[in-house]
């Protein structure tokens, strides 16, 4: 049981021996964080390579006998050591078994053995197939076995070959291949969640926005400017739904989705900041764009109009301020004026740089409040550094004056210093109100 789990246990018996709350509030507070086995990331690693580098040393002693075995020995000695491997991962891999562990590796070196049987047989039977499509083959063993156990290190090894199958299709053959976004979102997430693993789902969500990026430049040919447009509705999307995330049986994942989303999301704003980059539109008129183009460019907005939706009708109670609240329509409305400001006919060329510039210190300005009131860190941190290098970037360009250049970085500077402080002082006071309340 994690030390946090103990402490919110602890809280909540003695706020029913209080008289705080009763004993069905204190049920449920409790099932909303369940016990969770603490991941042993040491056994999972060293276990993965080692199945791994064992199954290396497996395929090359077969590789240096190979031309003297018969083709038919061949395909025996690769489906038999990939039946024998999962049979015996099963065997320790039981309910009651105290062996998991060694059952996930056999289990993990099994699934390299079916990869390399899968280019084995290929090269037995000169096969002359688009080389890609056997690591998608493989991607969904990997998701087979990891669905089945479920397993940790499956759905990781899947994400790895999803990312690659992808890369090639679209770096090196010029494959739209719509199939790999929709793998990531129906198959890879739901058992990301169904794992509860915080690091798998920070993953998925970044496979999420590489593998819909990747295929967008195939998609819009010569409009391709106007992918940074699509990804900052990615990414708003992901900040709004992380206020869902919280109302849902994982809500660990909440900070997971936000942290993705508010990353690329705050880099993506800084880029819109300088005029060099407000000209992020449709390089055709609206007629001549593709179906195609028009759709993977609308769904973004689409979603996040959906999440927008459920949050502010349905899930009110999932805000805790109204600084949520700002913040949702802040990030709402840098999303909407991004997708329209792909349309050139709207007139937007040339001003949009000046309206992001000012959604972007609203935005730092969100994220330091935001910190410096709930007392997290991360948000304060990004907020200033958001602000720090925007001084940076933009007052040596608006301010030719050394004078004017020095007084925005002593103001700057200075307001840095003070939301330390003011950072510093809250934390304090809420520690000597913790302190008082157990005395």
């Amino acid at each position: 049981m994690s030390n946090y789990r103990k402490w919110l246990l602890s809280e909540v018996e003695l706020w029913l021996n209080q008289g705080i709350i009763d004993s069905e509030q204190a049920n449920k507070i409790s099932t909303l964080y369940p016990y969770q086995a603490d991941t042993n990331w040491g056994k999972i690693v060293f276990a993965g390579i080692g199945s791994v580098i064992f199954g290396l040393g497996i395929i090359l002693v077969f590789a240096y006998n190979w031309q003297d075995m018969h083709r038919f020995t061949k395909l025996g000695v690769v489906l038999l050591s990939v039946a024998i491997t999962h049979g015996i991962g099963f065997y320790y891999s039981h309910d009651q078994s105290a062996h998991k562990k060694v059952g996930e590796s056999l289990h993990l070196l099994g699934t390299m053995l079916f990869g390399a049987g899968i280019w084995l047989v290929a090269q037995v039977y000169h096969i002359d197939e688009h080389y890609p499509n056997a690591l998608f083959v493989w991607a969904l063993g990997a998701l087979l076995i990891a669905w089945l156990l479920p397993s940790l290190s499956h759905t990781i090894l899947a994400l790895g070959l999803v990312f690659l199958w992808h890369w090639f299709e679209v770096f090196e053959f010029h494959s739209r291949n719509h199939f790999a976004i929709w793998l990531v979102l129906a198959a890879i997430l739901p058992l990301a969640w169904r794992l509860r693993s915080r690091g798998t789902v920070l993953l998925t969500c970044c496979l999420t926005i590489f593998s819909y990026s990747a295929s967008y430049i195939i998609v819009a040919d010569s409009n391709e400017e106007t992918l940074f447009n699509v990804i900052i509705a990615l990414s708003g999307s992901m900040i709004i739904g992380s206020f869902l995330a919280s109302k849902s049986y994982f809500p660990q994942s909440q900070n997971i989705i936000r942290f993705v989303g508010v990353s690329v999301f705050a880099v993506l704003l800084f880029i819109f900041s300088f005029s060099e980059f407000d000209d992020a539109f449709f390089a055709q008129p609206i007629s001549q764009v593709t179906t195609l183009t028009w759709l993977y460019y609308c769904l973004p907005i689409v979603l996040l109009s959906t999440a927008l939706f459920f949050v502010l009708a349905r899930f009110r109670h999932a805000l805790e301020d109204k600084i949520d609240l700002i913040e949702i329509l802040l990030v709402s409305v840098t999303c909407y004026i991004a997708f329209i400001s792909a349309f050139s006919s709207l007139g937007l060329y040339g001003i949009a740089w000046i309206i992001y510039s000012l959604l972007f210190l609203a935005y730092s300005i969100v994220l330091i409040y935001r910190g410096t009131r709930y007392l997290r860190w991360q948000p304060t941190t990004l907020g200033g550094l958001m602000l720090a290098s925007y001084t940076f970037a933009r007052f040596m360009d608006l301010f030719d004056s050394l004078l004017w250049r020095g007084m925005a970085f002593l103001v700057v500077g200075a307001m840095l210093f003070g939301i330390g402080l003011y950072y510093s002082r809250q934390k304090q006071l809420a520690e000597q109100r913790g302190g008082a309340t157990n005395d």
